[in-house]
């Protein structure tokens, strides 16, 4: 989309005026400060987003990674039956 001279004026009218709302004046240095306040809060905003997404990333991998869940169909398995061998009495078995 091209812009003509007079959209070009038009803009470059508007940006001055924004702009001299912030030339040295009595507001000068309330103005830097608002603008240095405004441009913190949105680096905060945005590490703190970023460190939420990976704590749920890490969280996520981690809970897939220590499930026992099985991604085919198998046959569920008792885990108190397999545990029964592990038992005291059967380990000292000697016929074992």
């Amino acid at each position: 989309m091209a812009m003509d001279d007079n959209d070009l004026d038009a803009a470059l009218a508007r940006m001055t005026a924004e702009a001299s709302a912030c030339r040295a004046g009595a507001d000068f240095h309330t103005c830097v400060w608002e603008r240095v306040g405004g441009m913190r809060r949105a680096q905060e905003r945005n590490r703190r987003a970023l460190l939420s997404l990976g704590i749920f990333a890490v969280a996520l991998g981690a809970g897939m990674g220590t499930t026992r869940a099985s991604l085919s169909a198998e046959p569920v398995r008792n885990s108190l039956a397999i545990g029964a061998e592990l038992a005291p009495s059967a380990l000292l078995d000697p016929s074992r």
